[in-house]
Parts: C-alpha cells; sequence; structure tokens
C-alpha cells in the first residue's frame, strides 16, 4: 500500500500510557469488564474512565474493584470504593443488572501515581471519589 502523509509540523505530547499528573479530573465511566485474578482463584471489575474536562480531556483512567476476591475484607473495601461511586454519581447502589445504570454520569476523582512494581511502570490510583464540579459534561446517550 502506497499513501502520502506529512508529520512534521505534528507534536506529539506525553505517551499515552504515562500516568496523568496527580489532581482532581472530571470523569465518567465508560466500559467494565470482569478479569481473572493472577491466581484464578477469584475475578475482579476492571473499569474505564474517560476524563471529560480540561487538558485532558479524552485519556482513560482504569481502576479495579476486588469485588469478588478470596479475601472478605478486601471484598469489603472494593464493594466500599464502588458504592462511593455510585453516591457520587447519585445512585443507590443496586447494580443487580451490573453497571450500565453508572455508565456517562459524571463525577470526580483525585488521582494519585503509583509507582509501580513487578515490572510494571507508574499508573494512576483512584484515591478519593466526589460528585461533579460544575464544569462537567454530561454525555448524551447516542454520544
Amino acid at each position: 500500500m502506497t499513501f502520502s502523509l506529512d508529520l512534521t509540523d505534528v507534536e506529539v505530547g506525553a505517551a499515552i500510557n504515562e500516568p496523568l499528573p496527580a489532581g482532581w479530573y472530571d470523569v465518567q465511566l465508560k466500559d467494565c469488564e470482569m478479569k481473572p485474578l493472577r491466581d484464578d482463584k477469584g475475578e475482579y471489575l476492571n473499569v474505564r474512565m474517560e476524563v471529560s474536562v480540561g487538558d485532558h480531556a479524552g485519556r482513560w483512567v482504569f481502576n479495579n474493584y476486588n469485588l469478588w476476591h478470596k479475601d472478605e475484607s478486601t471484598q469489603k473495601r472494593a464493594r466500599a470504593d464502588l458504592k462511593r461511586v455510585c453516591a457520587a454519581i447519585g445512585h443507590d447502589g443496586n447494580l443487580q443488572n451490573g453497571l450500565e445504570p453508572l455508565f456517562n454520569r459524571p463525577f470526580r476523582v483525585q488521582l494519585t501515581i503509583d509507582e509501580g512494581s513487578n515490572g510494571y511502570g507508574p499508573r494512576n490510583r483512584v484515591y478519593k471519589v466526589a460528585p461533579p464540579s460544575k464544569d462537567a459534561e454530561v454525555a448524551q446517550p447516542w454520544a
């Protein structure tokens, strides 16, 4: 295949896999999936959030919730963390049919940077959750 493309005037910003700077971000939950734990003795929920406002709009933030972990205290902590997301969005927490009721609804997360270990590089970690800022955008269901 032959084509012509000039990228000489394109600025390359931070790599997409570099963590966002620590701080508060308006986000919306966009997707989730169940994944097996490394030891195959449980599953966790991996959620994908999109930054909706500011210089980093469009960037993704990921968070894991160990809702089905073998350790009960880990499960309790994950369920409390997910309930905080529900509260920030204004949802009662009844998620019998999945997380879809939480999709495309704005809320805020405070991100920190986990330096990484075991061969993994630095990544963002959701430290706190709060209701959306006044500038938060609400995605249209057809978007």
